[in-house]
C-alpha cells in the first residue's frame, strides 16, 4: 500500500501546488472602447467626428476604424475620436455599422457604433438617453413697462455628473439672474423709460465634450407711457457762422415724433403756438404737393424725427436773429395734430464786419459749396452782388479787358442788370439793401475753374455807382480780398 501512497501524495501535492500558483497570478485588465452605441447625424452629411476614450489603455496600442456603407468614407481614428465623411442623404433614413478596433500586444477589442442618418430634409431625432433641457413655460415673456421680477421654469432630464447649467442675457436691462434653485430661474427687468424693446434669456446645459442643449425665452417690453404734455426740447448750438447754424435738438422723450423748423425772429414772434402750427402745416402741404404726396406721407417720410437730432440750417443772413423751434406731432390721423408745447430757441448768426466805406464780401465754403455774404457800410443804399466764372465769361465772348470790365459787360448785357430787366423791374427787385447771404449753386472744389464774387452800389436806375468790389477764387484758393454774391435771378 505504501507503494501507492507517495504518488497519490505527490499528485495531491502537485494539485495543491497548481492551485496555489493560480491564486497568486495577476490578471491584466482588458481595454475597453468607451463610445456611444448609436450616433444620429443630419441628412446633410459632411465631415463627422465622434469623441471617445479608452478604459484600461495599453501603451503601443493602435486604433482602427472601418465602415463598409457606400455613403460613409474616409473613416479614421486616433486616441480620442473617430472621423469620417457622410454623403448627403437624398432618400429615406438609413443606417450603417462603424467598427472601431483597438489592437494591443495581447489581443484586440472592437466596438460597433450604429450610424443613423435622417431622411432627406429631416433632422435626426434626439437621443432619448441624452440630457434634455425643457422649457416648462411660454416662449415669450411680456414684461410690464415698469419692470419687475420674473421666473422661468424648466426641467432637466438625464443629467450627467459633469453637466453645468448656464444662463445668460445680452440685455443690460435684464438683471439679478439667479439659477441656484433647480428647475427655476429668477431674474429682474428694469423699468423701460426709453422705447419699446426686445431681448432674450438663453438657458443652456453643457455636458461631456462641450455638448450643449438649450432653449431661448424671448422678452418684450413696452416703454412706460409718457404724458406728452410734459415733453420738452432742449437746443444746444454746435456751430454758428455768418451764414449757417448747426444745433443739436434733444427731446426729453426719445420716442415722441417731432418736427423742427427755422424762422426769422420777426416772422413768428407774437404768434401763438396754434397759429405757428397752422402756418407750418400750410407750408408743408405746399411742399408735399411738389412731391405729389399727401401731407401725412410727406411728414412721415421726410420731416418727422425721433431721438436726438443735429440740424444744420444754411442760407442764413449774417447778423440776423432766428428761432429754431420744435414740437411733437401725431401723424396717425387724416391731418397732423400737435401733441406737445412748442420749444423755441433764439440765436443770432455772426455779423459780417461792416467796412468804413464800401461793401465787405465774405465767402464761407463748406463741402464744396460757397455761401456768399455781403455787408455794406450803408444799409439804406441799394447794391448788386453776384458771382461769375471764367468759363461763363469766355462762353459769352467776354474775353478782352480786366476782370472788372468783363464782369460788368456780362452783367449789363447778359446778366440780371441787362437793359430789358432794368426797363421792366425797379431797382428794389434787382438789387439789395443791408447784409445779404446767398448759397452759390456751384462746385467750388473744382481746381481748374476760376470764380469771381463781386458787388457794387447802384443808383436809382441800377447803374454802377461806386467802386467795384471783387474776390477771386481760383485753384482752390482766394487770390484777392473780400467778396460773395447773389445768383442771377430776381429777388422776390
Amino acid at each position: 500500500m505504501r507503494r501507492f501512497f507517495y504518488p497519490i501524495l505527490a499528485l495531491a501535492s502537485a494539485t495543491l501546488l497548481t492551485v496555489s500558483c493560480e491564486q497568486n497570478k495577476v490578471e491584466t485588465p482588458v481595454p475597453e472602447i468607451n463610445i456611444v452605441d448609436e450616433f444620429r447625424l443630419s441628412y446633410e452629411g459632411g465631415e463627422i467626428s465622434i469623441p471617445f476614450d479608452i478604459n484600461n489603455p495599453v501603451e503601443g496600442a493602435e486604433m482602427g476604424a472601418l465602415c463598409e456603407a457606400s455613403w460613409v468614407s474616409g473613416a479614421t481614428a486616433d486616441d480620442t475620436s473617430v472621423t469620417f465623411t457622410a454623403t448627403e442623404n437624398t432618400g429615406e433614413a438609413r443606417k450603417a455599422d462603424l467598427i472601431l478596433t483597438y489592437t494591443y500586444s495581447e489581443g484586440q477589442v472592437t466596438k460597433t457604433i450604429i450610424l443613423s442618418q435622417s431622411a432627406a430634409g429631416e433632422e435626426p431625432e434626439p437621443d432619448p438617453n441624452a440630457p434634455q433641457l425643457i422649457n416648462n413655460g411660454e416662449g415669450t415673456i411680456v414684461a410690464a413697462p415698469e419692470g419687475g421680477d420674473y421666473t422661468i421654469s424648466y426641467s432637466l432630464v438625464n443629467p450627467t455628473q459633469d453637466g453645468v447649467l448656464n444662463v445668460k442675457s445680452y440685455e443690460t436691462w435684464v438683471n439679478d439672474v439667479d439659477a441656484n434653485t433647480l428647475g427655476t430661474i429668477r431674474f429682474s427687468i428694469s423699468a423701460n423709460t426709453t422705447k419699446d424693446r426686445e431681448g432674450s434669456i438663453i438657458v443652456s446645459y453643457i455636458y461631456g465634450d462641450s455638448d450643449t442643449v438649450s432653449f431661448e425665452v424671448a422678452i418684450t417690453q413696452k416703454r412706460v407711457p409718457v404724458d406728452l404734455k410734459d415733453v420738452t426740447f432742449t437746443f444746444e448750438p454746435v456751430e454758428i457762422t455768418l451764414s449757417s447754424a448747426t444745433i443739436d435738438i434733444i427731446p426729453s422723450d426719445a420716442e415722441t415724433p417731432y418736427i423742427v423748423w427755422f424762422a426769422e425772429r420777426n416772422r413768428i414772434e407774437g404768434m401763438t403756438d396754434d397759429e405757428i402750427f397752422e402756418v407750418d402745416m400750410l407750408y408743408a402741404e405746399q411742399v408735399a404737393a411738389m412731391f405729389s404726396a399727401s401731407l401725412t406721407d410727406y411728414l412721415e417720410q421726410i420731416r418727422l424725427i425721433t431721438g436726438t437730432y443735429q440740424h444744420t440750417q444754411t442760407k442764413l443772413n449774417s447778423g440776423a436773429e432766428y428761432y429754431i423751434y420744435a414740437y411733437g406731432v401725431d401723424n396717425s390721423g387724416s391731418y397732423p395734430a400737435r401733441t406737445t408745447a412748442m420749444s423755441k430757441y433764439l440765436f443770432s448768426t455772426k455779423a459780417g464786419e461792416a467796412p468804413a466805406e464800401g461793401i465787405n464780401l465774405d465767402v464761407e465754403i463748406s463741402e464744396g459749396s460757397a455761401y456768399l455774404i455781403a455787408t455794406p457800410d450803408d444799409n439804406d443804399r441799394y447794391y448788386y452782388f453776384d458771382w461769375l466764372s471764367e468759363s461763363i465769361l469766355t462762353d459769352a465772348g467776354h474775353t478782352e479787358g480786366t476782370a472788372e470790365e468783363r464782369i460788368l459787360a456780362y452783367t449789363y448785357n447778359d446778366g440780371t442788370l441787362n437793359e430789358l430787366y432794368r426797363e421792366y423791374f425797379p431797382v428794389s427787385k434787382l438789387c439789395f439793401k443791408g447784409p445779404q447771404t446767398y448759397n452759390m449753386p456751384i462746385d467750388v472744389s473744382s481746381s481748374d475753374e476760376t470764380y469771381y464774387f463781386f458787388a457794387f452800389y447802384v443808383d436809382d436806375d441800377a447803374q454802377k455807382d461806386s467802386d467795384f468790389y471783387l474776390k477771386t477764387y481760383t485753384g482752390g484758393e482766394f487770390v484777392t480780398a473780400a467778396v460773395p454774391g447773389r445768383a442771377s435771378f430776381l429777388r422776390k
